[in-house]
């Protein structure tokens, strides 16, 4: 087994603790949420509070690294700056062995908005999580936890859940097991590691450039978080020596090629003289025929992108245009359209809430599924729940035929009522269909607040008001019974 004195190492700039405490207080409840999850509930965060860092770094600082199995760096534009704190990067990734070793030992807490062309390049594919939001409207940043925004607070703790994760879904506590598990031989361990990807399904999502990394990230996370095994791992860009037959490999084990585009491209090589994302694209569409999606930020304009072919390339008929909330839904719905052609798909285990929304309410939907399986976790009900969101290009109708569910939750926040009534039907139409096995359905009313109710009352659906969360559990713990 391997052993580690530490389990997380936290590197910050003292700035964001002198004046608000901010980062003792996020390593308390750090502490709290890994004894929950860790066997034994001995957490062991390593924390200086101690004075400015002036000179070498201290040797009791380099111990404390060298003896840690996670760095958590809370990232800030200070944090850049600060020579301490890349000293102590530096020496972390040195006692990991590597570059490549250190960034799955990696973790960035945002606590601002740090441009991603600003991290050094070990840090640019590591694991991120925001704590904070900017204003819409007056584009200042709202960093959760500050005793000045307690309506934060809900955001907060959606944060720290999906940073720690639990056995079950990817977070601090997936890698610290991993990291602590017996070791065996590299033989044994390529059998166990090839057994264990094999039973996950796998997604390409193509290499980009740096601007649209952040972006990357964040679809990863979402895939990996739905059960898919995402790749590469790294990147083709510099072609390494069968580069191309391993992108094919890959390709041909993936149900779906994804490519984000943006304003940039890729220089030019000697090896994709076209352009390295022209060159994935190009194989994608050879290996995976229809099973590709591309996309771009609906506020990309033409007059971003300089250069005339890649403004072609990046504005081409097949590229989505969306935000980000509402792509991972169309993902979701492109999904299960491939699993659909599938013969004899297998049911999968758990508990499977369908949660429908038009498109100005995806982002309450996935944060409402996201809470429907945080809830599944913290109420102990001895199964898994997985909340799929099917958005309004889908019919629900076909959705919930093809997909059988224990659970069914139509949202109704800033869409109008008349969708909300058309799919209430669709849903009633679904619990005739699936009689023995009639899933729990619910309307789940989220904000504005002030919008009228829906009369009449919606028949064979329970209504959860977004301010009442035991009505949420109840909905969880009926679900679990069904699934029983």
């Amino acid at each position: 087994m391997t052993s580690y004195k530490y389990h997380v190492f936290i590197s910050y700039a003292h700035v964001s603790d002198t004046l608000t405490g901010w980062v003792s207080s996020f390593k308390q409840k750090l502490e709290g949420k890994l004894n929950e999850k860790l066997p034994g509930g001995t957490a062991q965060v390593f924390f200086d509070a101690g004075e400015l860092g002036v000179g070498p770094l201290r040797p009791d600082l380099q111990a404390a690294l060298s003896s840690s199995a996670i760095l958590l760096i809370v990232l800030s534009n200070r944090w850049l700056e600060r020579p301490w704190c890349q000293e102590e990067l530096a020496r972390f990734v040195e006692a990991a062995g590597g570059p490549s070793n250190a960034q799955e030992r990696i973790v960035l807490v945002r606590i601002e908005d740090v441009k991603q062309n600003r991290l050094p390049k070990v840090l640019q594919d590591c694991h991120l999580y925001d704590f904070f939001k900017v204003h819409p409207t007056r584009k200042v940043t709202l960093t959760y936890g500050s005793r000045e925004f307690p309506e934060l607070e809900s955001d907060y703790a959606l944060s720290m859940l999906e940073l720690v994760g639990d056995e079950d879904r990817p977070g601090l506590v997936t890698r610290l097991l991993g990291l602590t598990a017996p070791q065996v031989d590299e033989q044994e361990r390529a059998v166990i590691s090839s057994g264990e990807e094999q039973e996950r399904p796998m997604i390409f999502l193509a290499n980009c450039t740096p601007d649209l990394q952040r972006d990357r990230n964040a679809l990863k996370r979402h895939l990996e978080d739905k059960g898919f095994q995402v790749v590469p791992a790294g990147t083709f860009y510099h072609a390494p020596p069968g580069y191309d037959e391993e992108v094919r490999r890959l390709l041909s084990g993936s149900t779906l090629f994804i490519q984000i585009v943006g304003a940039f491209r890729y220089e030019p090589t000697e090896q994709f003289p076209d352009g390295y994302e022209h060159w994935q694209l190009h194989q994608a569409r050879t290996i995976k025929g229809a099973d590709v999606v591309r996309w771009r930020r609906p506020d990309l304009l033409s007059d971003d992108v300089e250069d005339a072919v890649h403004r072609e390339f990046v504005f081409a008929d097949d590229v989505t245009r969306c935000d980000l909330e509402e792509f991972k839904v169309i993902l979701g719905d492109k999904l299960r359209e491939i699993d659909s052609r599938r013969p004899g798909t297998i049911e999968r285990e758990g508990i499977t809430v369908l949660v429908n929304a038009a498109n100005p309410d995806n982002k309450m939907a996935e944060e409402v599924g996201t809470r429907l399986e945080d809830l599944c976790i913290a109420m102990d009900l001895r199964s898994s729940l997985y909340a799929d969101v099917v958005g309004e290009r889908s019919s629900l109708f076909d959705v919930a035929r093809n997909n059988p569910c224990h659970g069914l939750m139509i949202v109704y926040g800033s869409c109008g009522d008349t969708w909300v009534r058309r799919q209430v039907k669709e849903g009633r139409s679904v619990a005739l269909l699936l009689k023995q096995k009639v899933p729990v359905c619910a309307l789940y009313v989220g904000p504005p607040a002030d919008k009228p109710p829906l009369e009449p009352r919606p028949a064979r659906f329970g209504v959860i008001d977004f301010r009442e969360e035991e009505r949420l559990r109840d909905f969880v713990r009926q679900v679990a019974g069904r699934k029983v």
